[in-house]
C-alpha cells in the first residue's frame, strides 16, 4: 500500500495547499503507524477543515472514510491541529 495525500484548491486558497504539502510527511507517519498496527485496507480518508481568525484548523469533519479506521483520522486531526495556515 502506497498513501496518496491529496488537496484541492482554488487560487483563494492556495496558501492552504502549500502549507498542507510542508506537512505531508507528518500526515504519511500517521498512515505508517496504523499500518504497523495492522491496517491492511486501501481506501480513501477525506477530511475537512475551517481555518480560523488566527490561522488554526478547526471544525474537523470526516468526509469519507473507506478505511474505516478511527484512529487514522484521530492522528491526522491532531497533527492538522499544529499546522498554521495563513488566517482567514
Amino acid at each position: 500500500m502506497i498513501p496518496l495525500f491529496f488537496m484541492t484548491a482554488s487560487a483563494e486558497t492556495a496558501s492552504p495547499r502549500v502549507v498542507v504539502t510542508e506537512h505531508l510527511s507528518e500526515a504519511k507517519d500517521c498512515y505508517v503507524a496504523r499500518v504497523k498496527e495492522g491496517l491492511d485496507k486501501d481506501g480513501k480518508l477525506i477530511i475537512s477543515w475551517t481555518i480560523n481568525e488566527q490561522g488554526q484548523a478547526v471544525s474537523f469533519k470526516n468526509r469519507l472514510n473507506e478505511l474505516g479506521d478511527d484512529k487514522l483520522y484521530e492522528c491526522l486531526t491532531s497533527k492538522i491541529k499544529t499546522w498554521k495556515f495563513t488566517p482567514s
